[in-house]
């Protein structure tokens, strides 16, 4: 219900950050589930239990590439809005935190 009310109500508001919230809700939801069906496998089936994490894994990483990407577009949108002189400060910002590895 959370996932499908966020998700409806970000495409009427065209906000990032809420469509942000109801992915959040969907990847959690279907993370769920795949602890579920591991769960409910035999005990003598472990490949079952082994798969399932793996989905969960995968859609976990999913969740924060897609956190990671939407901050960027809402930084992005954001940093158009600003006056020249403070969009060079932030663009600076992003490229010293992105070049720290």
């Amino acid at each position: 219900m959370e996932a499908v009310g966020s998700l409806f109500a970000a495409r009427r508001a065209h906000s990032p950050a809420l469509f942000a919230f109801g992915g959040d809700s969907v990847i959690e939801l279907l993370s769920a589930a795949m602890v579920l069906w591991g769960f409910q496998a035999p005990a003598t089936q472990g490949h079952t239990e082994r798969n399932a994490g793996r989905v969960v894994g995968g859609l976990l990483f999913a969740l924060a590439a897609y956190v990671v990407a939407t901050s960027f577009v809402s930084l992005e949108a954001a940093t158009m809005e600003l006056p020249v002189s403070q969009r060079t400060s932030i663009n600076s910002i992003v490229r010293v935190v992105a070049s720290l590895n």
